[in-house]
């Protein structure tokens, strides 16, 4: 991903996302490019499947309007969902940037694959709330899920048939996620 322009401060980077939706990483802005129809299909699925299996739970998700904050790493981003667990908490430079997300979900895309494996995974690892980071393929059935195991550990499980089993009792079936992307 390639700055857009010279760093700037934070404050000037809010007053811009009225306008249009970028990520915040230590001065520099990133444009996000607008999704594909597979890509906006698959997250959608995802949401609503995870607003129902989250409905009796004191988790909720939220959709990619949703800005996370990651003060320790200075670096604002959109996830494709998130889930949240109690209430919520904010950054003290952003008052609309939720810092405690439990499971953080990204819908790959062949612009960002790179950093949302990278950069912005290891961002998000310094907020001590995210227990999961989860990559789903817009391309075929295939769910990669990162589980925290210890402040520095994390383990990796894919699953490419069947079902992904998360927290708070959410099971996320493959073939119907993956219906009609």
């Amino acid at each position: 991903m390639e700055a857009l322009r010279a760093p700037a401060s934070y404050a000037e980077y809010l007053e811009q996302q009225d306008l249009a939706k970028s990520i915040w990483v230590r001065g520099e802005v990133f444009a996000m490019s607008g999704a594909s129809r597979r890509h906006n299909r698959l997250a959608t699925r995802l949401l609503g499947e995870l607003y129902g299996s989250l409905r009796d739970t004191p988790c909720r998700p939220v959709n990619s309007d949703q800005r996370v904050r990651v003060d320790e790493a200075d670096a604002s981003f959109y996830p494709d969902v998130t889930v949240v667990c109690g209430p919520d908490a904010v950054s003290p430079v952003d008052a609309e940037a939720l810092t405690n997300p439990a499971i953080v979900f990204e819908v790959l895309s062949p612009s960002t694959e790179a950093y949302d494996r990278g950069g912005e995974f290891a961002a998000l690892q310094r907020l001590p709330s995210l227990t999961h980071y989860v990559l789903l393929s817009q391309d075929r059935p295939r769910v990669e899920v990162f589980e925290r195991q210890g402040p520095q550990s994390w383990t990796l499980t894919v699953v490419e048939d069947g079902a992904v089993r998360l927290p708070h009792g959410v099971v996320l079936d493959l073939p119907t996620l993956y219906a009609d992307a």
